[in-house]
């Protein structure tokens, strides 16, 4: 008997559009800003700005954003009133990241892309939804997909944050004891940067940790 994961309203959007509406958003943000900048108060602007932007993004986010029931089983994912059959899958990639992210690339070519982005989705079922399908497809050794790896995943992302962490401390360190002190902006920014580079380092080694477990204990079964 196959065994069903289901997971209910799943809110998604086509990666692509999810990229449209957060670069629209920016976008409303920036035109406000710089006109007003220059006629009114910096405070008041960035909250117009700001504001603008917000109605911007409530208005149009159900045009962008999808709510389906997800179900997943040893031979297809349903959701939407679209089925993949797991046997159709050449290779797909996961990652997570402000949510979660799955390209799917078919034999026929076709490529589906869905992401679920913590700034205009509520990502976890999502994200659960991912790490089922990550470890189904493992389970099923009559099917030869292949995982492609993310970039957080590669040697090479891992020295470039390490080597960009310890420049960021030295020269936080340097601006504390030189007359030339970093701005509270640039320091955020850079805070920004890192937590979002070190976070996905380290949801990809917690999630690989979890599916080594769940392999090992399904091994372990009589």
């Amino acid at each position: 008997m196959k065994k069903i994961s289901k997971f209910e309203n799943v809110e998604y959007c086509e990666s692509s559009k999810a990229l449209y509406l957060v670069l629209s958003c920016i976008l409303i943000f920036a035109v406000f800003f710089f006109i007003l900048i220059k006629l009114l108060n910096p405070v008041f602007v960035f909250s117009i700005s700001l504001l603008s932007a917000f109605i911007f993004y409530k208005s149009l986010k159900h045009k962008f954003v999808s709510i389906s029931d997800f179900r997943l089983d040893d031979e297809k994912i349903d959701f939407g009133n679209r089925i993949i059959k797991l046997e159709d899958i050449l290779h797909y990639r996961t990652e997570f990241i402000n949510g979660a992210v799955l390209n799917i690339k078919l034999k026929s070519g076709k490529r589906i892309n869905l992401s679920s982005n913590s700034y205009i989705c509520k990502t976890i079922v999502f994200e659960n939804f991912c790490e089922s399908l990550e470890k189904r497809i493992d389970s099923l050794e009559n099917l030869n997909i292949k995982r492609k790896k993310s970039a957080y995943e590669s040697k090479a992302y891992f020295y470039f944050t390490i080597v960009f962490t310890i420049i960021a401390i030295v020269a936080f360190l340097f601006s504390i004891f030189s007359e030339k002190k970093m701005k509270f902006q640039t320091l955020g920014l850079i805070l920004l940067g890192l937590s979002t580079m070190w976070a996905g380092i380290l949801n990809r080694k917690n999630i690989n940790s979890k599916k080594n477990i769940h392999r090992k204990s399904s091994n372990n079964l009589p």
